[in-house]
């Protein structure tokens, strides 16, 4: 059964199974775009130009608007990566 992401003002609210387009969209009264393995849904993620994406990873994040993935700034460190026993710090 296919899967679908409930769209509400451009973010993912919601996932569900239905059987097609239009019975998730009268159920929910919202836009429901069907998803798949390659083109996942996060519930807090967004649809951006035709195309479910994973929610802002860090406030500093931008989005690249050729491709729409998220970017971090230049010289962006992540704090977990901080934390890491496993990474030496100097």
């Amino acid at each position: 059964m296919p899967k679908y992401a409930v769209i509400d003002n451009n973010i993912i609210v919601n996932v569900i199974l239905a059987d097609n387009p239009d019975i998730a969209q009268e159920v929910t009264k919202r836009l429901c775009i069907e998803y798949t393995d390659d083109n996942p849904a996060t519930i807090g993620g967004d649809y951006f130009n035709g195309k479910l994406y994973i929610p802002q990873p860090y406030p500093e994040w931008t989005r690249d608007e050729q491709n729409g993935i998220w970017v971090a700034p230049e010289g962006w460190v992540n704090p977990e990566e901080l934390l890491d026993p496993d990474i030496i710090q100097e």
